[in-house]
């Protein structure tokens, strides 16, 4: 999948068209934080790990927003993927009080963001979204549901 652009936008990192929350399964934001260093890199940091990600690309916004586009470095390899579970299960008894349309089928979609530095850190990183089937339109864009089945499944960082 397309890798460019790279943005962070306080609540997601979006990764080409792709917005990528940083809400966990059990609905609770991750511990990740986005930020730019005195070299004005963007690094990523969860727990005592940080993983510089890249420069940033667009100016400090003065207004308080944290938006931060950026680059990999020269020499960085970026892995995006994405794949679909094998098996969808259907929703015959799903009903939806608002709106007249429910799902008939259901499956989760898995993006992975793989970003290897030059020096052989590794930032690994694994969503899990929904993906609904409708009869008149078909399979939906996969979407984060907040239902603790969906989000952030793994972060790791190797050294």
């Amino acid at each position: 999948m397309p890798i460019a652009p790279l943005r962070y936008d306080g609540g997601a990192i979006v990764v080409g068209t792709v917005s990528l929350t940083l809400g966990l399964t059990n609905n609770l934001r991750s511990d990740l934080e986005l930020c730019t260093n005195s070299d004005n890199r963007v690094v990523l940091k969860t727990g005592k790990k940080s993983f510089a990600l890249g420069p940033r690309t667009n100016p400090v916004d003065h207004s308080g927003r944290v938006d931060l586009d950026f680059l990999p470095e020269p020499g960085d390899s970026l892995l995006f993927t994405t794949h679909r579970s094998l098996i969808g299960w259907p929703t015959p008894f799903e009903i939806h009080w608002l709106s007249s349309r429910s799902p008939w089928w259901k499956r989760y979609v898995y993006y992975t963001l793989t970003w290897k530095k030059a020096s052989g850190a590794v930032l690994k990183m694994r969503w899990r979204y929904e993906q609904q089937y409708y009869t008149a339109t078909g399979w939906t864009t996969p979407e984060m549901m907040w239902n603790s089945q969906t989000g952030l499944l793994t972060i790791a960082i190797a050294e």
